[in-house]
C-alpha cells in the first residue's frame, strides 16, 4: 500500500524506486515496514511528503487501489513474484516471469519495444 501511495502522490516511476528502497529497508535494514511510522518515515527519507504520505495511508481509497492493483495482477494470471508485465496498445505481455538480473531484464525491455516479445497476458 505505501507504494501505491507514493505512486499516487508523486507518480509511478517514484513509486518503483521507493518499492525497491522498501525492500532495501526490510531485508537488509530489518525495518518494519508494516508500521506505518516506519514507512512514513522512510516515504519522507525518499523526498515524499510526510504529512501527505502518512494522511493518505489510511484512507479507504488507497486501500482500495492496492486491492484493484492485486486483482488486476490475478487477472493478469500473475502467480509469483518477481513478474514484470509491460502493457502497450495491444494489451500486456509478461517480460519476465521469475527474477532477472536487471542487464538481462534490460535486454528483455529493448526486445519487448522493438516489437520481438509477444507474449500475451490475458486480461480478465
Amino acid at each position: 500500500r505505501a507504494a501505491v501511495v507514493v505512486r499516487d502522490l508523486d507518480g509511478q516511476a517514484k513509486a518503483l524506486d521507493f518499492f525497491s528502497e522498501l525492500q532495501r529497508a526490510f531485508y537488509a535494514d530489518n525495518a518494519d515496514v508494516t508500521e506505518a511510522a516506519t514507512l512514513t518515515a522512510l516515504a519522507r527519507d525518499f523526498g515524499v511528503d510526510g504529512d501527505a504520505f502518512a494522511e493518505h495511508l489510511e484512507t479507504e481509497e488507497m486501500r482500495q487501489a492496492t486491492i484493484e492493483d492485486f486483482q488486476l495482477a490475478r487477472s493478469l494470471g500473475v502467480t509469483g513474484f518477481p513478474t514484470v508485465v509491460v502493457k502497450d496498445d495491444q494489451g500486456y505481455a509478461y517480460l519476465t516471469v521469475g527474477y532477472q538480473p536487471y542487464e538481462q531484464l534490460g535486454t528483455l525491455l529493448d526486445a519487448w519495444l522493438d516489437g520481438r516479445v509477444q507474449r500475451r497476458a490475458s486480461e480478465g
